[in-house]
């Protein structure tokens, strides 16, 4: 009994060791109870959402690179203790010159280009899948691996999810209690997003709430 239970944590560990591409379909098999068998699917809801944070001093360099200023001229406060980190990028609680607390989400350095190679390599892999296999005959491995593809670079430029917030921020308008926050367009880029800082508690942990408000 205990080495069944052990093969679906072991699976999302193979996942997570493999890198963000592969943390991303195991974020997407966690939405389909219609292809995963339960044991697996509850492994893969738990899937890791706190990595090993990359040092401050290169998210510095990306900044800089990215918005074309020197970080402490625009922020003269910038937490180097991150308040999340994800396979793909980190968020740091940051104070604009006016005195304004920020959210900086800032993406891992090289992810998007060992993200491609990785899509290219599940591309060939579905292509010999659909042509040599029955299975992969009748569920077309290589349409799914464009789909994938698709909303994964979507997902890599920051300037989509700026877009997002602005456009669910005037569609939510109406109801105050629901708070959208807000890019600063002049301090976002593809790989940098600059937004309000809205601090409050995972919505998987209702009690905390009650307790102790989170950052994350």
């Amino acid at each position: 009994m205990v080495a069944e239970e052990g093969r679906p944590a072991d699976f999302v560990r193979d996942l997570e060791a493999l890198g963000p591409t592969f943390i991303k379909i195991g974020q997407a098999l966690s939405t389909r109870p219609d292809m995963v068998p339960p044991a697996y699917l509850a492994a893969l809801e738990r899937m890791q959402d706190d990595v090993t944070a990359v040092d401050v001093s290169t998210i510095e360099q990306v900044i800089e690179a990215e918005l074309g200023v020197r970080l402490h001229s625009v922020f003269p406060e910038f937490d180097p203790v991150p308040l999340g980190c994800a396979s793909l990028a980190q968020v740091h609680r940051a104070v604009l010159r006016d005195g304004r607390e920020v959210a900086v989400k800032v993406q891992r350095p090289d992810v998007a280009q060992n993200i491609r190679s990785d899509l290219d390599t599940l591309q060939m892999l579905a292509l010999k899948a659909d042509h040599n296999t029955q299975v992969g005959k009748r569920l077309h491995f290589v349409d799914w691996v464009q789909e994938f593809r698709k909303a994964l670079l979507d997902e890599l430029d920051y300037r989509l999810e700026a877009d997002h917030l602005e456009r669910f921020g005037v569609h939510l308008a109406r109801y105050p209690t629901l708070i959208v926050p807000q890019p600063l367009r002049d301090l976002c880029s593809a790989k940098v997003l600059t937004m309000d800082l809205v601090k409050g508690s995972k919505v998987t942990e209702p009690l905390v709430a009650c307790a102790a408000p989170s950052t994350r």
